[in-house]
């Protein structure tokens, strides 16, 4: 997506193409998102849909909209793939708001080499720019690895862009933990640190460097009110890192929270 951003600099246009999930499939790493994907091989085939309802809209520590958001998605699993359709949709309207117009849709497979898990991916994003507005569609293709230790989970993640900005990449590393804590209610945590190639971030923040870019955690509770039917409690902070970045962002440091709400079958 493409808005203009104030700095305590001047203005500067940033272009954002929006990921998934952020959280979901690449996500690109684990999230506090539910993950249709992790219990698809006990289940066999499985498929639902979900709408987040989100604070403001952030993206790799970047908020893209400091106003309410919806994000209604649907999935269908099998065989260790997953499909996800996903859409934005800002409810409020705003100078950023206007331009916060993504449709997503992403293939993602997992497959389990003894403890190891590797997670091929790849995202299609289909922008809607508003006229005088640089926002054409793209792609990422992604690879994350994840290894449990003890009741953690550690996980490494890179993302490429591969068509509209090639060679901008974003990586990240981290741990999770999921468990539960009743018989319907799991608890999900994160923390991450995410770096980004001198392409990525000129064409996201604005300053052509590489640079370590943004400490991430999180936390949610997935209430299952009945077998299908679940409530998803969830926050987020991210805090960007680099002082090169942080004079080119209005809000370097952003707490997001959101319900997410879902069937799944």
């Amino acid at each position: 997506m493409s808005y203009i951003l104030k700095s305590n600099k001047a203005p500067i246009m940033l272009t954002l193409t929006i990921p998934l999930l952020c959280f979901r499939v690449s996500a690109q790493n684990d999230s506090t998102h539910k993950d249709p994907m992790f219990h698809e091989k006990e289940r066999g085939v499985s498929y639902g849909a979900e709408t987040d309802f989100n604070s403001s809209e952030v993206w790799r520590g970047i908020l893209l909209d400091n106003a309410p958001v919806a994000e209604p998605s649907a999935w269908i699993s099998a065989h260790g793939f997953t499909f996800t359709a996903w859409r934005n949709l800002p409810l409020t309207s705003t100078q950023a708001s206007v331009h916060l117009h993504t449709t997503d849709l992403a293939l993602a497979y997992i497959y389990d080499w003894n403890k190891l898990r590797i997670e091929p991916a790849v995202d299609v994003y289909f922008n809607q720019p508003v006229g005088g507005i640089h926002d054409p569609n793209t792609m990422e293709a992604s690879l994350k690895f994840s290894y449990p230790i003890g009741p953690l989970r550690i996980f490494l993640s890179n993302s490429f862009d591969v068509l509209a900005y090639r060679g901008a990449l974003f990586g990240e590393i981290g741990l999770s933990y999921s468990g539960k804590l009743t018989k319907s209610t799991e608890l999900s945590v994160s923390t991450s640190a995410g770096w980004a190639s001198a392409k990525f971030n000129a064409a996201y923040i604005g300053p052509r460097e590489p640079a370590l870019n943004v400490i991430e955690c999180g936390g949610s509770l997935i209430y299952h009110v009945q077998q299908h039917l679940y409530f998803q409690p969830h926050i987020e902070f991210s805090h960007i890192l680099d002082p090169r970045l942080r004079e080119y962002l209005s809000h370097p440091t952003v707490v997001n929270f959101g319900l997410a709400v879902g069937l799944d079958f």
